[in-house]
């Protein structure tokens, strides 16, 4: 009877020991850098985000928001400035990760919200948007609209139909009312649809 303890004791240790199993190893996310995604590097196995800061450009605190620097240069020549003012600090991936009233600006060097309607002229920016009334993204700036004439406008125009090129001249050119509302709708993504309501002005 004595022994029936020591052999109960040692059934009872062999049962845990095999029931246990082994902690699974986890596997590193990455081995190199070209395995992590954008700027991120690989460090220990684990991609990082780098160092965050949006004052590349102009002056103000690691976190904060960035600061222009000038007041804007002009639309189309030279790197574009972030938009420091307009900039919140929330990094983002998709617009649904930043609050009402802005959206994310994936031009600059790590993708930030931004209040919509807000940015300068030269300030960069991945959408229409993301600019000041009056200006439009264009390479990836908020910049004046280019200059608008016949030339300019059937160039587009023709492409939705309004050709051959020299018939949309010459309409263009004796119907001065086409012309400005083809001006208007010429930064449009609905230009085709508008171009020809604009045939329809007196």
């Amino acid at each position: 009877m004595k022994r029936a303890v020591p052999v109960v004791l040692v059934a009872s240790f062999l049962l845990l020991a095999c029931g246990e199993k082994a902690a699974p190893v986890d596997e590193p996310q990455c081995r190199d850098d070209t395995e992590c995604k954008g700027e991120r590097t690989c460090e220990d196995g684990v991609c990082v985000d780098p160092p965050y800061n949006p004052t590349t450009t102009g002056t103000g605190a690691t976190g904060g928001a960035a600061t222009t620097s000038g007041g804007g240069g002009a639309g189309g020549t030279g790197p574009g400035v972030l938009p420091g003012p307009c900039l919140v600090d929330v990094k983002c991936v998709y617009d649904s990760d930043c609050p009402d009233g802005h959206h994310c600006n994936d031009s600059i060097p790590i993708p930030q919200c931004e209040e919509l309607y807000c940015g300068q002229e030269g300030t960069l920016c991945s959408e229409d948007e993301l600019c000041q009334p009056g200006l439009f993204c264009l390479a990836l700036k908020c910049s004046q609209p280019p200059p608008c004439n016949c030339a300019a406008a059937c160039d587009q125009a023709v492409d939705c139909g309004f050709g051959p090129l020299e018939t949309c001249l010459n309409y263009c050119a004796s119907h001065p009312a086409a012309l400005a509302c083809w001006c208007e709708a010429s930064m449009l993504p609905d230009f085709c649809s508008q171009a020809f309501d604009c045939t329809q002005q007196p």
